[in-house]
């Protein structure tokens, strides 16, 4: 039986011998990784640690590849995805100079912050210009703007003769950010399901396949395996996981022998059961800016990323929570 749902399992890029190991096991697992040049090394406090992150990312992502092609051949590149940053933005170009230096054809490039299909075709003309090889492009709509038009620029893209487009991504963070919600929307609740049965729709109805956003909460794997119960009910072709550990990619497993062995009940269970979403936003926002903050000021982490994990709780801390939760307390404090 074909599974009806895989994984998209995005990394941070990080040097050395260790990494590489981690990285050669998920690739002979099978695991799509997707390879993170953007929010991964995002620093939101100091734009310049951001610029120095990512250009070492870069650098990072350059010795990994080269790496494996060494050892496998020059078509490893058709077994490799990356995520770049925003078209329009200097590490944008960059992104794609660096990647255009390996000379290899790529599995899936992710696009963040695409908000229309000109935008999505402009870093297709982008990457011909450099001669950047790639098979498939995955659009992240994240925004106010793209999931308000969301039905139009679908349209567009299914009418494209080349815009390399087969599933597309949500990112509720971002689209959180952007559009002022705290607490973010959280993935157990009738508002969070309600967007995503819409926007299913409307990727559905133009022939794509949806990729679900992340689901921050990394240690609750019950949470997480619902969800994926729930997008067996909603989703009628097949859809992506977004998954940020090797938890969360043991879950899916556990979901598939499920649908093996015929778990229905499970199925119509997660359909139905939402919680009530009442959550103390202003606890929860100086909960995270405490907690990000902390990370970020303690030299024993060496934390070279954008994210924090809240080791206590497996809450992984965003930077776009992260700064939403420090307007709400600004908001809430100037009140």
């Amino acid at each position: 039986m074909e599974s009806r749902f895989g994984a998209l399992h995005f990394s941070t890029i990080l040097p050395g011998e260790p990494f590489q190991r981690i990285s050669r096991r998920l690739d002979s697992e099978g695991v799509e990784v997707v390879y993170d040049l953007e929010d991964t090394h995002w620093d939101p406090l100091d734009e310049r640690r951001t610029a120095e992150r990512r250009e070492a990312a870069r650098l990072n992502l350059q010795e990994l590849v080269r790496g494996r092609v060494k050892k496998t051949g020059e078509n490893y590149g058709i077994n490799f995805s990356v995520r770049i940053n925003g078209i329009g933005t200097n590490d944008a170009q960059k992104d794609v100079c660096a990647l255009a230096e390996l000379r290899i054809p790529f599995r899936s490039l992710v696009l963040p912050k695409v908000c229309s299909a000109s935008c999505l075709l402009t870093f297709l003309e982008i990457a011909k210009g450099y001669g950047l090889r790639f098979q498939e492009i995955i659009p992240i709509l994240e925004s106010r703007q793209a999931l308000e038009g969301v039905g139009e620029l679908l349209e567009e893209l299914s009418d494209s003769r080349d815009s390399r487009v087969r599933r597309v991504m949500f990112g509720a963070f971002d689209y959180c950010l952007d559009c002022g919600i705290w607490p973010f929307l959280q993935q157990n609740t009738f508002e969070f399901w309600s967007l995503v049965k819409n926007l299913v729709g409307e990727i559905e109805r133009r022939g794509f396949e949806y990729v679900h956003t992340p689901f921050q909460r990394v240690n609750d794997s019950g949470t997480f395996e619902t969800i994926v119960f729930r997008l067996l009910g909603i989703c009628e072709r097949q859809f992506w996981m977004s998954t940020m550990t090797r938890g969360q990619l043991a879950a899916l497993t556990v979901v598939a022998h499920c649908v093996e062995s015929g778990c229905g009940d499970s199925i119509r269970a997660a359909r139905e059961e939402f919680a009530d979403g009442g959550i103390d936003g202003l606890a929860l926002a100086a909960e995270a800016v405490h907690t990000y903050e902390s990370s970020t000021r303690d030299p024993r982490t060496g934390r070279d990323h954008g994210f924090v994990l809240d080791v206590r709780t497996g809450w992984f801390i965003s930077p776009h929570e992260y700064l939403a939760a420090k307007r709400y307390l600004d908001t809430q404090w100037a009140s």
